[in-house]
């Protein structure tokens, strides 16, 4: 492994010393441990990684020591550390006033329908630290496109046992998970909202294909201002009147006309 042992005696009284790089965490040499640690807390992959050092000749361990490393401290440290930041995050959150807000997304290991596994967050958005972490498995709810929701199930799941109460929940436009909101006895009085993001990425790549015809050409210089406008018109907005939204939003034409004033709208 990594562990360098130096050894000193001396030639008079023959008395020795014995002098290493790291100290031992039970048989086990520190150092070793603590490339284990680099190398998955940095999100490397461990045959790149100690093929690396092999090629550059530094003395190193083998990858069935990295993975029992691992599989004995590691992930044992991470999930007990996981677990205490978890619970300080939910103790904010119920303690919030007048009830939680929280934002959710999942994210999959690859696009489109063939993905296997997919990951849910659910964020408190006062202390933006993520509360829970789902996995869902696609074979587990009859397809990849059901994932999504499973996924906010789960997590909902984690603040009911936690006892956290939610006054708002932002998604995205899942067809699923809105139906699921809407419905569901346990969630009819959260405020559902729309996540901004989602909508901005979607109304930009329209305003894209939309330019791209002859007849549209100009719009091309409007995109950036009009995606800046959608933002502004939902963080100008914290409580989510709709009439003023979409009273803001269709002003747009008029600035998109240079006229800044005087919109028609009494809003």
């Amino acid at each position: 492994g990594t562990l360098l042992v130096a050894e000193q005696e001396c030639s008079n009284c023959h008395a020795s010393v014995t002098w290493s790089n790291k100290k031992y965490v039970g048989r086990i040499p520190g150092i070793n441990l603590a490339l284990s640690c680099a190398i998955l807390f940095s999100g490397s992959t461990p045959t790149k990684a100690l093929h690396m050092l092999d090629i550059l000749g530094v003395q190193s361990i083998g990858y069935s020591s990295f993975m029992e490393h691992q599989r004995n401290f590691l992930q044992p440290a991470v999930k007990e550390v996981w677990l205490a930041e978890q619970k300080a995050v939910l103790q904010v959150a119920k303690q919030a006033e007048g009830g939680a807000a929280v934002g959710g997304d999942s994210r999959c290991d690859s696009p489109g329908h063939c993905t296997k596994f997919g990951s849910y967050s659910l964020m408190d958005s006062q202390s933006g630290k993520i509360i829970d972490v789902q996995l869902v498995q696609s074979n587990e709810v009859g397809g990849s496109y059901h994932m999504e929701l499973e996924g906010l199930k789960c997590c909902w799941k984690t603040l009911t046992k936690n006892r956290v109460k939610v006054k708002t929940v932002v998604t995205d436009r899942h067809v699923q998970i809105r139906s699921y909101i809407k419905k569901d006895v346990a969630m009819k009085d959260v405020d559902h909202r729309f996540d901004v993001w989602h909508i901005a990425k979607s109304f930009k790549k329209k305003m894209l294909a939309l330019s791209a015809r002859k007849e549209c050409s100009e719009l091309q210089g409007w995109i950036k201002s009009a995606v800046n406008h959608l933002y502004w018109v939902a963080s100008s907005t914290p409580d989510g009147n709709g009439p003023l939204m979409l009273a803001k939003w269709l002003s747009i034409a008029n600035h998109l006309q240079n006229v800044h004033h005087n919109h028609g709208d009494p809003l």
